[in-house]
């Protein structure tokens, strides 16, 4: 019986600490949207920049999904990449007969002339060159559309004896003039035409404008018909811009302009504006996590523009380092008629989500109480899923607030609740300590009595 009304005292504690490892729910966020449908189970949406600035996590701890009776879905976040993409060309071909006089041959001739009954013959004998033609062939290189890389060369062409396989030198050259060998024996055949690597050419340098390809052992016949170059194009990091706006003058260091970032989440890069049109600034770029004596310089003597003309290179954006420096500072080298304007750009981050039948399904964002995301999609995917998704793209619908500005940041209030928690908790330690200690005093008390029996 005693033992029992210990572990009603227990109790409680039990249940609240279960309480407080509870799943989240949509109100413990800022705000809340609702998504737009999909019959797909794997789906994505791409988080807005409304959603970047709110956040209160670096990480995007603080966004989940919810189905419609406000249980978290199995969720991965990461950035958000333009796809892979592949195109063909049809490659320009130019041939060249090359003549070698690699052997002689030697003739002989035999004249016979008869002068009534005499006879008479001559005999000549020569040694004459034999030119032989080797067919050379200059695949052209044209510069492909922005962004597109030559991957590899696929080859179309007949060549005798044909069972024999086609040896080729492989050269390449910026100019018709340099040339230099990338591939001193290929072996090309049409025997296997389902494998690709028999009739392709791969791992072709960069920024080459023409191929070379010469046949290096003993074939009657050579002829390149079509050379398709497939080309692709790497997936590439979106990112989303945000307006910060006019830089404010410094109050305490002058010379100076001041900035700061808007959100947790880390930019990526940073361009500044001058304020007047058609003009150029430069000048040192700090930066400091705590205050102005603690200030890093990020970039000296930066020149930046908005200079806008055929002949103009665009102005370069900065990067921004990994540090997630808060406060900002730009010390023009001199003093600018108007205050510069600054903008900064952050990745685009999607985040992967596994419907149920149980729609519509919530996004939800801001909430100061979350911890690092879990990620858990990731271990339900299979390699190529995780590799590539199969996912359909869903919108956000209008925000709406949920729990409000106030789950942005810890209020300044007396926790109660944990303070109760804590106190339940302890009160459990100290009573499961004095049942140890009757215990042990009940154990001797018993022990001494067998002894005096």
């Amino acid at each position: 019986m005693h033992i029992k009304k210990q572990f009603a005292l227990f109790l409680p504690a039990i249940l609240i600490s279960t309480l407080g490892a509870a799943l989240p729910t949509p109100r413990q966020y800022a705000y809340q949207a609702e998504l737009s449908e999909s019959k797909q189970a794997l789906q994505r949406v791409e988080l807005s920049l409304d959603i970047l600035l709110a956040a209160t996590r670096s990480d995007l701890g603080d966004v989940a999904v919810f189905d419609a009776s406000g249980k978290p879905l199995p969720t991965w976040i990461r950035t958000a990449t333009t796809p892979k993409s592949q195109k063909q060309y049809g490659l320009p071909i130019y041939l060249f007969n090359t003549y070698q006089q690699n052997r002689s041959k030697t003739l002989t001739t035999r004249e016979q002339n008869q002068d009534y009954d005499q006879f008479s013959e001559f005999t000549t004998t020569e040694t004459i060159p034999i030119d032989e033609i080797r067919q050379d062939y200059i695949i052209g290189l044209p510069e492909a559309d922005a962004g597109l890389e030559i991957e590899s060369i696929e080859l179309i062409w007949t060549h005798e004896p044909a069972d024999q396989l086609l040896q080729l030198r492989i050269d390449a050259g910026s100019d018709l003039d340099n040339w230099h060998t990338i591939k001193s024996n290929k072996s090309l055949t049409n025997q296997n035409s389902d494998d690709a690597q028999w009739h392709t050419i791969s791992a072709i340098p960069k920024g080459e404008k023409y191929l070379r390809l010469t046949p290096i052992n003993s074939i009657r016949s050579f002829e390149l018909k079509k050379a398709i170059g497939n080309y692709h194009r790497k997936a590439i990091k979106k990112i989303i811009w945000h307006q910060l706006g006019k830089l404010q003058k410094s109050t305490n260091q002058p010379g100076y302009f001041n900035f700061e970032m808007p959100s947790t989440v880390p930019a990526l890069e940073l361009r500044l504006i001058p304020g007047e049109q058609q003009t150029s600034i430069s000048g040192d770029l700090l930066a400091s996590q705590e205050g102005f004596d603690q200030k890093q310089i990020i970039a000296s003597n930066i020149q930046q523009h908005n200079i806008s003309g055929g002949e103009v290179v665009p102005s370069k954006s900065i990067k921004i380092p990994a540090q997630n420096y808060a406060h900002w500072w730009f010390k023009p080298n001199q003093e600018p008629n108007s205050a510069p304007r600054a903008e900064i750009a952050f990745p685009v981050y999607e985040l992967l989500f596994l419907g149920n039948d149980r729609g519509p399904f919530t996004l939800a964002w801001g909430n100061h109480e979350a911890d690092a995301p879990t990620n858990d999609l990731i271990s339900i995917l299979s390699p190529e899923q995780r590799a590539q998704p199969t996912s359909e793209l869903v919108q956000l619908r209008a925000m709406q607030i949920s729990g409000g500005e106030s789950r942005l940041s810890a209020q300044a209030k007396l926790p109660w609740l944990k303070w109760l928690l804590w106190l339940l908790l302890v009160s459990a330690v100290i009573t499961t300590g004095k049942m140890a200690i009757n215990l042990f005093r009940d154990m001797n008390t018993a022990g001494q009595i067998n002894q005096g029996s």
